[in-house]
């Protein structure tokens, strides 16, 4: 039996140093797969590397995927059930995380503390450009009270913020801190609109033009769950207009494919224009985008690699293990 390991980088490495996954061989792959690794049995990556059709035909013997991630949309799941490959994630790790990331790029972005910071470096300071604005008072539609969801609600509460929230399944926990509401009023409502639902077929491009010509003028978003939830031409015409007044986004659509339109070489027509509108956007003051590192924490990054080793050394040694999809 053979598992590999790709995107490990030297804290994968480390980390797994002199640890035994049953008598399965263990290979470490610093990027993705090159088309020699055919004879994997079990493969463990990151969002980072797509597992689409293409890239899962090069693995004919594999029946497992363990993911270093709890989300699994960069995986082709249609096709893992048609190949009987079961999928494993990683629940629980990030929640603290995440929520805490959010709430400093959601301060950064009220109170422009990158772009304060990032003049005092160029040797410039103009303190009316940064003027900013509280937290507290303001109304914060969040959309999606799931684990993450539910920690950031709390931790924008205790900041004096006003909390209104959209889910499918009310989190309980909330009773007293959020008001449940049909979507259309969270967005008529709220000043700044937080996402944090999963990415899937029927929630692809839910923030759309129509959805944000429902906000209010001016309405800041923020998204650290994923970047396919944004049309990003949408997006970048409500910020010239002003119908949207900033965004802090940890993720953006096709954020594995390029940074920029620099390296949107082999994408589609329609996958090149959202590059461009992701470029374009990069350069606005009021936008502030980071490399969906959201769940990078010491903390975080120790239970997602415990986590795979316990799902990784059960499969070598026959044992049971959760999965997403089989």
């Amino acid at each position: 039996m053979k598992i590999i390991f790709f995107d490990a980088d030297k804290r994968t490495r480390e980390f797994y140093k002199g640890k035994k996954f049953g008598k399965a061989k263990v290979e470490f792959i610093s990027g993705g797969p090159s088309g020699t690794e055919n004879d994997a049995d079990a493969i463990s990556a990151t969002v980072r590397l797509k597992l689409d059709i293409a890239t899962l035909k090069k693995f004919p013997n594999l029946r497992l995927i363990a993911t270093r991630s709890t989300g699994f949309n960069h995986i082709d799941i249609k096709y893992c059930r048609k190949r009987e490959i079961k999928i494993a994630n990683v629940v629980g790790y990030g929640e603290t995380a995440v929520a805490e990331f959010a709430m400093g790029l959601l301060l950064c972005l009220m109170r422009k503390i990158f772009i304060a910071a990032g003049d005092l470096r160029a040797g410039r300071v103009d303190m009316p450009k940064y003027e900013g604005r509280d937290i507290s008072g303001k109304t914060i539609g969040v959309f999606g009270t799931g684990a993450i969801g539910s920690r950031f609600v709390k931790l924008a509460h205790a900041f004096g913020a006003k909390i209104i929230a959209h889910d499918r399944s009310p989190n309980p926990n909330l009773d007293g801190i959020a008001e449940y509401v049909d979507l259309d009023t969270l967005y008529g409502r709220a000043d700044i609109v937080a996402l944090n639902i999963p990415a899937n077929e029927s929630n692809y491009h839910i923030v759309n033009a129509a959805a944000i010509a429902k906000m209010k003028r001016g309405v800041l978003i923020l998204n650290i769950a994923r970047g396919e939830l944004i049309n990003a031409a949408a997006l970048y015409k409500a910020l010239l207009s002003g119908q949207v007044g900033g965004v802090a986004m940890d993720v953006l659509e096709l954020e594995n494919a390029a940074a920029s339109i620099c390296g949107a070489k082999g994408l589609t027509k329609d996958q090149a224009q959202i590059a461009l509108y992701n470029e374009k956007m990069l350069d606005m003051d009021n936008v502030l985008i980071t490399p969906h590192t959201a769940f990078n924490s010491i903390e975080a990054n120790k239970r997602i690699l415990q986590a795979t080793q316990d799902t990784l050394k059960a499969f070598a040694e026959g044992g049971k293990f959760k999965v997403v999809s089989a």
